[in-house]
């Protein structure tokens, strides 16, 4: 879905912040986040 909305996959990974209440209770042991990037390339007058 994002890399059709102009996203590219990095290849870098963050772990899931486990043990933070803000992101509840995760049902997974194996979460982690992926680094997406979208060029800023239109102008904006």
């Amino acid at each position: 879905w994002y890399e059709r909305r102009g996203y590219h996959r990095t290849g870098e990974y963050k772990p899931f912040p486990y043990g933070d209440a803000r992101f509840g209770l995760p049902r997974r042991a194996d979460l982690r986040f992926e680094l997406l990037l979208k060029p800023l390339t239109e102008v904006c007058a």
